[in-house]
């Protein structure tokens, strides 16, 4: 008798444009030989980066246009991966995955026939999973790995096709052969990152580190920090190393700074209220290997017009905007200012440009996450500089030909809607 693995129940396939509502028509089958090979070297190369692939496999023809949706029961809180592997015949699949009440939770809709997507379950869930092959007809087969990967390993050359997406990623290889010498060490990966922020205008303080953590391990390191000064903490992972999480704890045990986006090369940015030792905590959230951070701190002498009450990421994030002005030998117009809007909305600031001069108008973002526009416009309404990427930081540089009366608008897209806002101005065209 066939049994299921104890992380999931027993599935069904459907048919329908609704998990939720469409009739059970069929069980699913096991994939014919030739697709199970296929399978097969597919969960290698899953394995080799140290996921687990489940021994159950399921298997249903897929025809052009038609969805065919598989429910799947998940006993127990975790995080799993789910690949959609076509034969011949099947040249685009499209696959999404959504809960009981029919949100949306992850989408792979890439033009190629081996869709990957990740779900991860607080509590014992109910998942559906809808197939549909966007172009050709034939058998395809579902292989669901625990301890997925973020993203899907190089999988054209284990299949034996060509890339067919930009968003395929090299051809590597995977053999055990050491270290790829093309990728990068956590070390090297590091040395990168804070080459921008020393850049920037930060300073290194001689504060490197660097390790291996096993999978969902967490590593603690103290560092001497002082109140009143804003540092930023860039930490990296190495080449197997798909999420690695960092969070920062005051002498007092509470938390002043964390990054836990789905990457692994968090960074933090803070201006302690305390001194003394903090810990930096690294977690493997997926993946293990090697890591490494640094610190790194803002100069004592770099020309700002900020308010003592503007402080933590905030403070940090505007200073960031004045170590850009100041490599431009810009210096401050007026003091900064703290604004706030809802989300959507922008807040207008009127703005005086000499001829001959050069302007840095910038917000910074008071939280995880915060995202800015900004934009200038002339009186008539012409735009004329714009930074529209939804960052925590947006800046505008005009040097105007003419004096001039205009406007900086400050948007808002994400977090609580509040800002600092600051203008600078430098002595001739840069």
């Amino acid at each position: 008798m066939r049994t299921t693995s104890p992380l999931l129940a027993l599935v069904t396939f459907a048919a329908g444009a609704s998990a939720q509502t469409v009739p059970v028509i069929d069980a699913p089958t096991a994939p014919s030989p030739e697709l199970a090979a296929r399978v097969d070297r597919v969960a290698e190369v899953f394995r080799e980066r140290r996921a687990r692939p489940l021994r159950d496999r399921w298997a249903a023809f897929l025809r052009e246009g038609r969805p065919r949706v598989l429910t799947v029961t998940v006993a127990s809180p975790r995080c799993l991966g789910f690949l959609a592997i076509g034969r011949e015949g099947l040249d685009d699949i499209d696959l999404s995955v959504s809960n009981q009440a029919g949100a949306e939770l992850s989408r792979d809709d890439r033009r190629d026939a081996h869709p990957y997507v990740r779900v991860c379950v607080a509590a014992p869930a109910t998942l559906h999973l809808r197939l549909v092959g966007a172009h050709g007809n034939g058998e395809a087969a579902l292989l669901t790995v625990a301890d997925p990967p973020l993203v899907p390993p190089p999988l054209d050359e284990a299949l034996g096709t060509r890339p067919t997406s930009l968003l395929g990623g090299p051809r590597v290889a995977r053999a055990d052969v050491g270290r790829d010498p093309a990728a990068l060490s956590a070390a090297e990966h590091l040395a990168r990152l804070t080459a921008r922020l020393v850049g920037l205008g930060y300073r290194r303080m001689g504060l490197e580190r660097h390790g291996q953590l096993p999978h969902g391990q967490t590593n603690q390191n103290a560092v001497p920090l002082t109140a009143g000064h804003c540092y930023a903490i860039q930490g990296a992972g190495g080449d197997h190393v798909d999420d690695l999480d960092l969070r920062i704890l005051g002498p007092d045990r509470r938390p002043v700074g964390q990054d836990v986006g789905a990457d692994a090369r968090p960074l933090v940015r803070l201006c302690p209220a305390l001194t003394g030792p903090h810990s930096v905590d690294l977690r493997m959230f997926s993946g293990s290997g090697e890591w490494a951070f640094e610190v790194l701190k803002v100069p004592d002498d770099v020309p700002h017009r900020l308010a003592d009450d503007v402080t933590g990421v905030t403070r940090a994030r505007a200073l960031e905007l004045s170590l850009e002005a100041a490599r431009r030998q810009m210096t401050p117009v007026g003091d900064a200012v703290r604004g706030g809007q809802w989300v959507g909305a922008s807040v207008p600031f009127g703005v005086t440009m000499r001829a001959g001069r050069c302007y840095l108008f910038g917000a910074a973002a008071n939280e995880e996450p915060g995202l800015l526009d900004v934009w200038l416009a002339g009186r008539d309404g012409a735009v004329l500089g714009a930074d529209t990427n939804e960052r925590e930081r947006a800046m505008v540089f005009h040097c105007p030909r003419r004096d001039l009366r205009a406007t900086v608008h400050v948007r808002v897209q994400g977090g609580r809607g509040e800002f600092v806002y600051q203008a600078f101005e430098a002595g001739g065209e840069r």
